[in-house]
């Protein structure tokens, strides 16, 4: 939510809506705030590891990630190894839930793969079809 979106919302509270009716405020001008400023949480020590090749044979690179949020792979290849639509194995830590997208902003309505425990090592037809990752604790 964009700061001026927040302080109209706060001015609606205080003061009513656009024809002047007295409004009660059901969220506080904090907690608005708080959640406009969340900062992602990041998943220290764990990585989502890629590889341009089936069968977890390289260039492959350990990709760092926030946990709940999109990591998009367009544009931000990782130690010099480009995973954009260039990736054929991948897998996670045991206690990860990463889910892949076709689309470059982790989109719903897109083809997406659950990377399976342990992940995989051959993604089939779904090879190099990933524009971006999220991943959550299992």
């Amino acid at each position: 939510m964009k700061l001026n979106s927040v302080l109209t919302l706060a001015v609606l509270a205080a003061t009513g809506d656009a024809a002047g009716t007295p409004m009660k405020p059901h969220t506080t001008l904090a907690t608005l705030a708080k959640r406009a400023t969340t900062t992602p949480t990041p998943a220290t020590g764990h990585n989502l590891f890629g590889c341009v090749n089936k069968n977890w044979v390289g260039p492959c690179a350990q990709v760092g990630f926030s946990w709940d949020t999109c990591f998009s792979f367009r544009d931000n290849p990782v130690n010099g190894v480009n995973l954009y639509h260039n990736m054929r194995s991948a897998g996670t830590d045991d206690d990860v839930i990463c889910t892949l997208y076709n689309s470059d902003n982790c989109a719903t309505g897109v083809e997406t793969l659950v990377l399976p425990f342990g992940g995989t090592g051959d993604m089939g037809s779904q090879s190099a079809h990933w524009g971006s990752f999220k991943c959550t604790k299992r």
